[in-house]
């Protein structure tokens, strides 16, 4: 019984050693993901500041388009050289406004989704773990 007992022990310490090699590769591997997650947090924290600074010089450009479109309106039987100097500040608003707008969607279209590579990072360990050696 003694053999018996002195077989098992050296596994043990070979075990441990396992243990221990599994649970630096797990915290190394969750540290990689943590980093990757930071990252990306401070990318969309970029991405949501561009928005707000864009998305309000387009709402400056419509609201100042349509004021000056109703003054233009307003002045339309008025004199004539009122009319072309109003008429062409409210294009050059209204112009400009279309085209911060469309450069917002066409942006907003092709971005990423938020936290992409660390969800494609995740699906790539699940399927590492899920495969039988």
């Amino acid at each position: 019984m003694n053999g018996d007992r002195g077989a098992k022990q050296p596994s043990q310490p070979r075990l441990l050693e396992s243990l221990k090699t599994l649970g630096a590769t797990a915290i190394a591997a969750v540290e990689t993901r943590l980093r990757l997650l930071s990252t990306e947090l401070e990318e969309e924290r970029y991405a949501l500041v561009r928005l707000v600074f864009w998305g309000a010089l387009f709402l400056f450009a419509l609201f100042l388009g349509l004021v000056l479109l109703a003054m233009f309106l307003v002045v339309a039987f008025w004199e004539t050289q009122r009319l072309a100097v109003l008429g062409l500040l409210t294009g050059l608003s209204l112009g400009a406004a279309a085209v911060i707008g469309l450069g917002l969607r066409a942006w907003l279209r092709s971005r990423p989704l938020p936290f992409h590579a660390t969800l494609e990072e995740l699906a790539k360990d699940r399927e590492r773990l899920s495969r039988r050696p």
